[in-house]
């Protein structure tokens, strides 16, 4: 599956602007500010259809809205009223503060870079927490970029990725990128494998990864982009002194657990296909989003540990213009992974519940297995937005399970379902993140999304 999710993003990141989304580091800074800062007062409000920034107005013209819309609204305006509120305090310090030119103060003190072709921002990882990314761009000709990023977490988590993307100083007819990225998580969370582990089965193990890769991508049509590469993984396993669950060494019969006392050392190829048809890929409003990947993986010192992992994740969004600003997103992922060969899948490469990407509302790695079926339902509704920035009010239905074999095991009773809501952030040209509050069957989670 980490397979999947770096081809995923090297399509998503490559081709779909080229090498990554840029924002100069003014306006980023601004809407990330902006969005954080805590609402300590209010700036006289302005009409929705009339906010400006800098004296610019907006870039078009929204029809009047009729009576019937106003009384349709009423339900779905109380349902998301505390985020409305919220959204608009925010928006009015922001607004305060902008016109006060204390964000150019602060940023001032804090970023300052001559060079416009570096770009120094703010990282973010939900693994490993916070840190800095730094970007340098045109080191030997335009398209070259070199990326650097650090994060710092809770419980001495961190991490580092070094990536350089189209480096050489000659032109090829294709994007590509060659990358390390090293993580250190000591309090990996394992509850056994199967559609039904308990919250209090929770056990925690550390995991060290060391992953290098090599990746090209192409465009050859403005829907289909499509990826290739290579990626040599080591693979450390220690035991977790976590103060309130207990190891996984100490619980569960390690020898029974493929790959877990050794780790490994990993080398597979991969590839990756996108077929996007959405009217606008960062706030789609309308059209169908499919991504398919797959990998061979073999383990190469002799721990008989290789296996082979596909997946496809489909989203189809609806408009709903009858309601407003509005649109509906409907979606189904479905992730596999078995032995190759006669080897065993080791442990940390089952398909599992991850948080944002799965069923939203458990622990990370409750529920693991060999196959993953995922369904998920999401309303999405336009609360608030200016010239820099737009705010999404978000509410989700998801639905998943894992088994050894989905089809041929699937049972109503093992599906999990998440329900919630939160806000999302983007602009016309970047999606900026996300904050959802998650509701699983026994389990309550605050999941944050960082899209830069």
């Amino acid at each position: 599956m980490r397979r999947m999710r770096l081809l995923h993003r090297y399509i998503c990141d490559q081709c779909i602007c080229g090498a990554r989304h840029t924002l100069s580091l003014r306006r980023f800074c601004f809407i990330t500010l902006g969005i954080m800062l805590p609402a300590v007062t209010s700036y006289a409000r302005q009409s929705d259809t009339a906010i400006l920034v800098d004296s610019i107005p907006f870039p078009e013209v929204r029809r009047a809205r009729e009576p019937w819309e106003y009384v349709l609204s009423v339900p779905g305006w109380l349902i998301g009223a505390p985020f409305i509120i919220t959204t608009e305090a925010i928006a009015g310090t922001y607004r305060f503060l902008h016109r006060q030119e204390t964000l150019q103060r602060i940023l001032s003190l804090i970023f300052v870079v001559e060079d416009t072709t570096v770009i120094l921002a703010p990282a973010y990882s939900s693994r490993t927490g916070l840190g800095v990314s730094y970007r340098k761009k045109g080191i030997w000709r335009d398209a070259s970029e070199l990326e650097i990023t650090g994060t710092y977490g809770t419980r001495n988590r961190h991490g580092f990725e070094l990536s350089m993307n189209n480096t050489f100083p000659f032109a090829l007819p294709m994007n590509y990128s060659i990358g390390v990225d090293y993580e250190y998580i000591p309090d990996r969370s394992f509850f056994g494998i199967g559609p039904d582990n308990a919250e209090d089965d929770e056990t925690r193990f550390g995991l060290a990864t060391i992953d290098s890769e090599l990746m090209t991508a192409a465009a050859p049509k403005d829907y289909l982009r499509t990826a290739a590469g290579i990626q040599f993984d080591k693979v450390f396993i220690f035991e977790s002194k976590h103060e309130d669950e207990p190891a996984t060494q100490e619980v569960f019969d390690t020898d029974r657990l493929p790959g877990f006392k050794s780790g490994g050392l990993f080398l597979g190829p991969g590839v990756g296909l996108e077929l996007d048809f959405r009217a606008n890929r960062h706030r789609p409003t309308g059209g169908l989003w499919v991504v398919i990947g797959g990998a061979l993986v073999w383990e190469l010192t002799g721990e008989r540990l290789s296996y082979w992992t596909t997946g496809t994740d489909m989203r189809l969004y609806l408009a709903a213009p009858w309601f407003g600003d509005r649109v509906f997103v409907l979606r189904s992922a479905y992730a596999t992974v078995h032995g190759l060969g006669g080897g065993s899948v080791p442990l940390f490469a089952l398909s599992k519940f991850s948080g944002e990407g799965t069923v939203r509302g458990y622990t990370t790695a409750r529920f693991r297995d060999n196959e993953m079926l995922i369904l998920s339902a999401e309303y999405r509704y336009l609360i608030w937005e200016n010239v820099l920035s737009k705010v999404d009010a978000v509410a989700f239905v998801d639905a998943g399970q894992v088994q050894e074999h989905i089809f041929a095991g699937a049972k109503w009773d093992d599906f999990r379902l998440g329900v919630g809501g939160g806000l999302r952030i983007h602009d016309d040209q970047v999606y900026l993140g996300s904050i959802m509050a998650a509701f699983g069957k026994d389990e309550f989670r605050l999941t944050v999304d960082v899209g830069w």
